[in-house]
């Protein structure tokens, strides 16, 4: 029995409830209690829709066979097949007939290829429901002027959402793509290099991933960083992880997903000291309070020996820290999260 996501155990239970209303619920306890409680509840669920024939069976394609079927010229009318979204290509508008229709499409890949899906006008509202790297299951798609289409019939289901980079867990390969969540800490100036014999521009910003600082780089649209500002989160989908810092182009995404401009503060720590048992910082001409638990961090320390006073290490660690760069998160002064850049 192929696993199935909770997205199809709901509507195999709707189809149950549907058929047997009340009932249900007391029929999937008495399987549960039949089977001495060793199978999952979702399991049992689908034994009930098999039992009653509430499970239809579809053929599932692989991108290979679709591809293969369309070289032919066979007619597909509904083709089934999960892959991976690989990118989302820009919309373009398009005359058929004296009107303005809106086309987009996404690239797709399994195991083996690559193909494209195409959305016309109110379809392409479902593609604010992806990121790249979800694992998604179409349904009902068929061909139409040579390409795979997503139509009014068509469904989707989302088996695997992408899996967000974690700086503590996960280890960085070049080129591998990445989805990055984090707070802007720093937008770096543009700045101009030469390809093809053109002049051309590039932007970074500093992305704060939990405890650590990375380097994004934006080679096209760098328009997008208007926008942002130090101090947002932001999603970023199909970052290229190269001479370690991550690359956007036209096919990466920039989403942002909350703005907190005003708690986040960049400057370089013009003052440390200390005060009623406090941990005073000076930045942008304004005066902070590092809370206990972040001094580790900001001192660059892995722990703070107790027989050590703070004044002492207070003393010690201004050499190296009057100057640099900070970003802090804070709120009324009291600084809830710190990154040196």
């Amino acid at each position: 029995m192929t696993e199935k996501n909770p997205n199809e155990i709901n509507e195999l239970l709707r189809l149950l409830e549907s058929k047997f209303g009340e009932q249900t619920e007391m029929m999937i306890s008495q399987l549960l209690k039949k089977f001495n409680y060793l199978i999952s509840r979702e399991m049992a669920i689908e034994l009930l829709a098999k039992e009653h024939n509430l499970i239809q069976y579809e053929k599932e394609f692989k991108i290979k066979e679709i591809l293969e079927k369309m070289s032919k010229g066979e007619k597909l009318n509904s083709v089934t097949f999960s892959a991976r979204l690989k990118y989302f290509m820009p919309t373009k508008i398009v005359m058929k007939k004296g009107n303005a229709l809106r086309i987009r499409e996404i690239v797709l890949e399994d195991e083996e290829e690559r193909l494209k899906l195409v959305f016309w006008n109110e379809a392409i509202n479902v593609l604010s429901n992806f990121s790249i790297g979800d694992l998604i299951k179409f349904k009902n798609t068929y061909v139409y002027s040579n390409s795979l289409t997503y139509g009014k019939s068509s469904s989707y289901s989302i088996k695997e959402k992408a899996k967000l980079y974690n700086p503590d867990e996960d280890i960085l390969i070049e080129k591998n793509t990445y989805l990055l969540q984090g707070t802007v800490v720093e937008i770096e100036p543009e700045y101009y290099y030469m390809r093809n014999g053109k002049e051309e521009k590039m932007r970074s910003f500093r992305l704060a991933l939990g405890n650590t600082i990375s380097r994004v780089v934006v080679w096209d649209a760098i328009s997008r960083l208007e926008k942002i500002i130090v101090g947002d989160i932001i999603r970023v989908e199909g970052a290229y992880y190269k001479n370690s810092e991550f690359h956007v182009n036209s096919l990466s995404r920039l989403i942002k997903l909350k703005v907190l401009g005003e708690d986040v503060i960049v400057g370089r720590i013009e003052k440390i000291w200390m005060e009623n048992n406090q941990v005073f910082v000076r930045v942008a001409e304004r005066d902070f309070i590092i809370q206990k638990e972040l001094l580790n961090k900001f001192l660059s320390t892995k722990e703070i020996k107790q027989d050590i006073s703070p004044d002492t290490i207070i003393d010690l660690s201004k050499l190296n820290l009057i100057g640099k760069k900070v970003a802090f998160k804070q709120n009324d002064s009291i600084v809830k999260d710190v990154y040196l850049l």
